[in-house]
Formats: C-alpha cells, structure tokens, sequence
C-alpha cells in the first residue's frame, strides 16, 4: 500500500508541475515512466552475446572479482572478436549456475574495449523476442503489434518488456492498432488478480475503450462504480477507456459516483480526475468541453486537489470561476502556498487571454482577471511573483 501510495503522490505532482506541462504526455497516459526497453538496449548496444555462466569469483580487498562466461552466440559485435563457444571474462562478480543464459550488452568506451552492461539473466526465447522485435526506426504499427502478442507473456522478462514497449507509446500510437486489438482478451486481463495488482490495468482499460462495445462498457462501469476502500492501481485508464466508449453519459456516472462524493478513498477520486482529464486531451470530441469544465469543477471541493483542478481549468479556459477562486483565496484548506500560487496564475492566464487583434475590444473575463489580480496583489505579492515567475515568460 505504501508503494502504491507514493506512486500516486509522485504522479501528483507531475501533474501540478505546471499549466504547460499538464497535458504533456510522453507515452502512455496511464502508465508509469518506462524504463529502457530489450530493443532499445540493443540498439544503443555495440556488442550483444547471449552466454552461459561457467564460474565467478568475487573479489577481496585490493582485488576485482570477476565472472566466465562461454559465448553462445553473437548478436552484435566484432565476429573476430567474439567467437560462439569461446570464454569471455566480465569484469565483475555475478552469481549464476553453470549453464544459466545470460545477456552481455555493452558499448565501446572511449579508451578502446568494451563497457559492460550488469549481465542480464535471460532464456532463449527471451533472446529470439528481443532479435526479432522491428527496429526503432519502423512503423509504429509494425512494432506496436508484435509486442501486443507478449503482453501477458508467460515468461515476465518478456511480458515486462512488452509492457514497457507501450508505456512508451503514445495514446494516438496505441489508437492505430485498434483493430488488432481484443476486447474478449482485454476484458479477461483486466477482470484477472493478477493485472488488478498492477498498473497495466489502466492501459488495457485505455485499450478496451478503443476496441470495446456496448457489453465492454457495462463491464467496466460495474467495476468503476464498485465499493471499495482499496487503492486501486490502473483503474483511471479504466475510467479512461470507458469515457471514451459512452462520452457523456459515463462523465454522469463518475461525477455521480466519484467526484461528488467526498466519502470514498481520495485515489479513487484522482483517478476520476485524470479520465476526466483524459478525455480532454484525447477523447476526439466524444464528451462536449462544456461538460467536461462542469465535471472538473465540481473537484474544486477537495483541497487536496484543488491545485491541479485550478491549473486544468485555466488551460481549458474556463473564466467561470473568478469569483471563487477569489473566495477560496484565504479559505481553510487552501490557503497554502501552492493553492494560492496557482490561483494566481489563473489570474494571470486570464488577463492574457485576449484577442490578439489590439484594437479589439477585452472581453470581461479579462477585465475582471486584472482586477482580481490587483487584489491578490495586495494580499500576497510575493505569491503573484512566484506564479509569474514559474509559469509565464
């Protein structure tokens, strides 16, 4: 619980970073920052060998230890150099049983010779999965696809990799392999103990909803809408991917179930907040903007959100809430320095967004956004400074 809890706090405050930066997604909207993938790895690699371990010997004071591999095969690298069934001692110890397959990766160093990577402990198949992965160079769809059929893999080093191969990718990526995709598949996965543990959850629940029908929809508002006290990981994209199914009305449901009410655990209320946000940036004008500004405001309620909410609502442009923001101001709960900062530069926001043509005439929200300014101005100029000086040229 502790582990989920700090995944949630640091995803938190990614997303308060700033108004610029809330909608900058690298990969995957519902999964966590990727690590280093096989291919890319080998990629970035100049010599790759698949070994067996022979001995290893660790190493005492004012020696090295080291490791004996026998090489296996040659993936990558100088052929006269590296020759199948020839021993090569890795520079450091390495624990292992005679005959277990490791994966020697490494990149030539500036003074000659190679730089090892930490042998990675590897089967053969794992090998032959990473050999014929396409290249980083092909078509999305191309690589999209073959990692798709390792996914639940049973072998984790492989199902892992696979995994990380669409952390990395982009939502409109993953939309491009829609039709390749399995609702009946995605449904199981996403019904199993297993996934619910991680947070591949929310990527199949972003996948379902690309894929998904009338009965998908039913299955993931049960599970949405279902009682629990339990940190859920992965169920925003579930949230996500329903949104995208049923628009509107599912925006209904969640408002009703979980933005609303202040009774259920608050990650379950973040993840609310992150389908709705979701939708926004991705959901190709399946819920009306309007309707979504409504659903964010109503989060306004939680303090502990309040910040991000505030953000959210100034790049989507909704002047709507001047008033209360000003209230909220010096209300307990938000008058913390993050809070008032950001109301700030929602002030701020506002006062920029005019019309570029200068003979135009300030729309009223502007006109109010500057007054609100000078008050808060004189409330706390050191937090209009900091607002100014953190988000805006």
């Amino acid at each position: 619980m502790s582990r989920s809890l700090r995944l949630l706090t640091c995803a938190m405050l990614l997303c308060s970073l700033s108004p610029a930066m809330s909608n900058l997604v690298l990969g995957c909207p519902f999964c966590p920052p990727a690590q280093q993938t096989l291919s890319e790895k080998f990629s970035d690699s100049d010599a790759v060998l698949l070994a067996q371990w022979v001995n290893s010997k660790r190493g005492s004071e004012g020696e090295q230890g080291q490791t004996t591999f026998s090489i296996t095969q040659v993936a990558k690298g100088d052929a006269a150099k590296f020759k199948p069934n020839t021993k090569h001692v890795f520079g450091r110890f390495r624990d292992g049983k005679v005959g277990d397959l490791f994966l020697l990766m490494g990149v030539e160093s500036k003074q000659g010779g190679i730089e090892w990577d930490t042998p990675l402990e590897i089967t053969e198949t794992g090998f032959q999965y990473m050999l014929q992965a396409p290249a980083g160079e092909s078509p999305v769809v191309q690589r999209l696809s073959y990692f798709l059929k390792f996914l639940q893999y049973p072998d984790p080093m492989i199902s892992n990799d696979a995994y990380m191969e669409f952390a990395k990718a982009s939502y409109a990526d993953v939309a491009l392999i829609r039709d390749k995709l399995s609702a009946k598949k995605l449904r199981e996965w996403i019904g199993s103990t297993e996934v619910a543990a991680t947070t591949r959850r929310g990527l199949y629940g972003m996948m379902l909803g690309l894929c998904g029908g009338p009965d998908d929809a039913e299955f993931m508002r049960e599970l949405i809408v279902k009682e629990t006290d339990d940190f859920r990981l992965g169920i925003d994209g579930v949230m996500g991917g329903y949104l995208l199914l049923v628009g509107d009305r599912g925006v209904d449901d969640i408002e009703r179930t979980k933005l609303k009410r202040l009774d259920i655990p608050f990650s379950e209320t973040y993840s609310a907040m992150q389908a709705i946000r979701f939708i926004w940036d991705y959901g190709e004008n399946q819920v009306s903007r309007d309707r979504l500004k409504v659903a964010m405001r109503v989060l306004l309620d939680q303090p502990k959100l309040a910040e991000i909410v505030i953000r959210d609502l100034a790049r989507w442009k909704d002047w709507s809430v001047q008033d209360r923001l000003m209230t909220l101001f010096d209300t307990k709960g938000y008058d913390n320095r993050f809070t008032r900062r950001a109301i700030a530069a929602y002030m701020i926001a506002g006062t920029r967004d005019v019309p570029k043509d200068a003979a135009a005439k300030t729309p009223p929200h502007a006109d109010a956004a500057k007054k609100h300014l000078m008050t808060l101005r004189e409330k706390d100029d050191r937090i209009v400074k900091e607002a100014k000086d953190l988000f805006f040229d």
